[in-house]
Formats: C-alpha cells, sequence, structure tokens
C-alpha cells in the first residue's frame, strides 16, 4: 500500500539520462478525507499523468490536501526510449526520501504497481 500525506510526494527518477524518450507515468489514485467534515467526499478517485525528466526528480504524485489521505492504487511506468534504463519511485516529504521501487526497463516494456498485489514488469 502507498499512502501519501500532506507532506509527502510520490517522484521517479532515472539513474541515467534518456537516450530518445522520457518515460511515461499514469497514477491513479483516490483521497480520503479523515475529519468530519470529509465524510461526504470519500473516495474521489483522479489520475495523473506525467513524463520522467531523466535524471531530474519528477513528481509523479503530489501531496494531498491537508486533511485527506492519498491512496495510490495503480502506477504504470512505460520505458518509451529506445535503450534499458533504470527506474527508482521513491517518497518525498520535503526532508527525507525513501525508496519504494527501483526496477531495470527494457525498451517498451512497462513497470505496474497495483495496491493490494505489488509491484511488476511486463
Amino acid at each position: 500500500m502507498i499512502y501519501l500525506d500532506s507532506v509527502t510526494k510520490l517522484e521517479i527518477v532515472l539513474t541515467a539520462a534518456k537516450t530518445t524518450n522520457d518515460m511515461d507515468c499514469s497514477v491513479n489514485y483516490y483521497d480520503v478525507g479523515y475529519t468530519r467534515t470529509e465524510e461526504t467526499n470519500l473516495l474521489k478517485g483522479f489520475m495523473k499523468r506525467t513524463a520522467s525528466n531523466g535524471t531530474t526528480d519528477a513528481i509523479i504524485c503530489a501531496v494531498p490536501e491537508v486533511g485527506r489521505i492519498r491512496n495510490v492504487k495503480t502506477i504504470f511506468i512505460n520505458n518509451r526510449d529506445t535503450a534499458a534504463k533504470t527506474v527508482i519511485v521513491k517518497t518525498d516529504n520535503g526532508t527525507s526520501e525513501f525508496i519504494v521501487a527501483k526496477r531495470s526497463l527494457n525498451a517498451d516494456q512497462t513497470m505496474v504497481y497495483e495496491d493490494g498485489f505489488g509491484w511488476s514488469v511486463i
């Protein structure tokens, strides 16, 4: 399970610069309110699409509003590059970064995260 609070975002970074193309990233998530006033706003679903930025961190899922927890359901990262690259997915709370997953992807491979199942490469 990947949960983000009001200070923690999800990022992607590559261990080497792209050869030709950035990687496509898609994150599906929903926010859950944890205050009494948010009870009617439970399970709002969203999707965020972005691309990697080589060896610079790119935000693939931003922090939720204060008073909410962001539940990441699925992540898809597709290597559209012409060469294999190593992908790092990490959380960043502004003070510390923690690696969530690190995988090597050949050209046209996709790294997938599914809540309840974990990570795979297809």
